[in-house]
């Protein structure tokens, strides 16, 4: 909500008070020469609290009256009924609903929708119109659907501006209507929309833009878009999504950091092929360091990628995870985040197919040697180091001496033998310790 804070409290109390004063100001909204000056301090009202706001918002006719200044032929007019309006649709999702149910967008896309027109709009009206459309589209359930291709549109052409404030606010709008209600049709509708307007491109190059207030937004629309693994995940990785990630990664904005790691555990739960992009990019080490180093937040997200590759990966993309120290790296941070145990159950099942696949392998070496013939011949040589790996520690089947080096075998028992321990995990640790540790019991 954007508030006004030289303006004192107790005059938006006062035209409450006064009883009459709302109605006649909604009233002016209907005389041309007063449209300005009434639309100013019913804006100033908007901006006060939520039950400031209701009393704007109950007054019979005051919100069609500001819709319609939305077409008035003075710009001063339609910025001061778009900031009324804007702080409306930002205090409630049943005020939004409010304005979208009188068709606001029909009167607002038509400000932002053609580049002649917004050469004709002052800059102040059309980052205030940028932020009263974000405001319209933030909460759930959605806009209305059929809005949808005008929306895009409509951002195709702010997201080409130089202006910061109205990329930042273009940007977090395309991050909220990407967030498509779990809906994988509504997702890849809205994908297709953003690469039929020309502006993904676009939008992928204000992943490197100069501040994060721009950078964040973008990030989260190709994050809301990485939750589903169909033909809009391959397009993005086409485009070079992953690239700009690589960067990201090492944002000097927290909040980003988190997102992209947040991203690519999306990215990693789906197909192989997926994992396969994130690996050549030599994004996992990144990720590895991040489990160890960031913020317990960050470090969270970075293991839950990390996870649901080693899930949903192949035994080889699983062996490159082993070899760039994903099993050192998760018992690390169950270590040092003993007391939140969040991450705990998807880290120890990701264990138990680490261990089990190490074991197949060592015991299996006609196995091991088909699997080491058909890599590549440039990635060959990591993976015959990494079976190498597997055989020094023969006297501990697979990966098991790895996980008693970094600490992990102390760690499990001290996990089996703590009463508070949640059943299924000590079924998981028991079924780990008897299996692949138990040499060391």
């Amino acid at each position: 909500m954007h508030s006004l804070p030289f303006i004192n409290s107790s005059f938006r109390h006062f035209c409450i008070e006064s009883k009459g004063i709302i109605p006649r100001l909604v009233h002016f909204l209907r005389i041309g020469q007063l449209q300005h000056e009434a639309a100013w301090v019913l804006n100033i009202i908007c901006s006060g609290s939520a039950e400031q706001t209701a009393e704007v918002v109950n007054c019979p006719s005051a919100m069609p009256n500001l819709v319609n200044l939305l077409e008035s032929d003075s710009a001063k007019v339609r910025h001061e009924a778009l900031w009324a309006l804007g702080n409306v649709a930002g205090d409630s999702t049943a005020h939004r609903d409010i304005l979208l149910n009188l068709d606001v967008l029909s009167k607002l896309l038509p400000l932002l929708c053609t580049e002649d027109v917004i050469s004709s709009q002052p800059i102040w009206l059309l980052r205030t119109a940028t932020w009263t459309l974000c405001s319209l589209c933030r909460d759930k359930p959605s806009a209305d659907w059929n809005h949808l291709q005008p929306i895009i549109h409509a951002l195709s052409v702010m997201v080409t501006s130089d202006d910061q404030e109205i990329l930042k606010n273009s940007c977090w709008t395309l991050a909220y209507l990407s967030d498509a209600d779990d809906s994988e049709e509504k997702a890849s509708m809205i994908l297709n929309l953003i690469h039929a307007s020309g502006s993904f491109e676009r939008l992928i190059s204000l992943l490197e833009y100069k501040d994060a207030v721009v950078r964040h937004p973008a990030l989260s629309t190709f994050g809301n878009m990485t939750i589903f693994s169909g033909e809009q995940m391959q397009q993005m990785i086409d485009c070079g999504v992953l690239k700009k990630f690589k960067k990201l990664m090492t944002d000097k904005n927290e909040r980003i950091r988190k997102c992209v790691c947040w991203a690519l555990s999306n990215v990693m739960t789906g197909s192989e092929r997926y994992i396969e992009a994130v690996i050549s990019e030599d994004l996992v080490p990144d990720l590895i360091e991040m489990t160890k180093t960031e913020k317990y937040e960050i470090a969270e997200e970075a293991l839950w990628a990390l996870c649901n590759a080693t899930i949903n990966g192949t035994d080889q993309q699983m062996f490159y995870l082993v070899q760039h120290g994903v099993i050192q790296a998760m018992f690390a941070f169950l270590e040092k985040n003993r007391t939140r145990p969040t991450m705990l159950e998807e880290a120890l099942e990701s264990m138990v197919k680490i261990l089990e696949i190490g074991k197949r392998y060592i015991l299996n070496e006609d196995v091991s040697r088909k699997m080491v013939h058909g890599f590549a011949r440039k990635t060959k040589v990591v993976y015959v180091a990494i079976l190498n790996l597997c055989a020094s520690y023969v006297c501990e089947p697979g990966f098991a001496g790895l996980v008693e080096e970094c600490g992990g075998f102390q760690f499990l028992k001290e996990l089996a033998s703590d009463e508070g321990t949640d059943p299924y995990l000590h079924q998981i640790v028991a079924g780990i310790l008897c299996e692949h540790l138990w040499r060391k019991l």
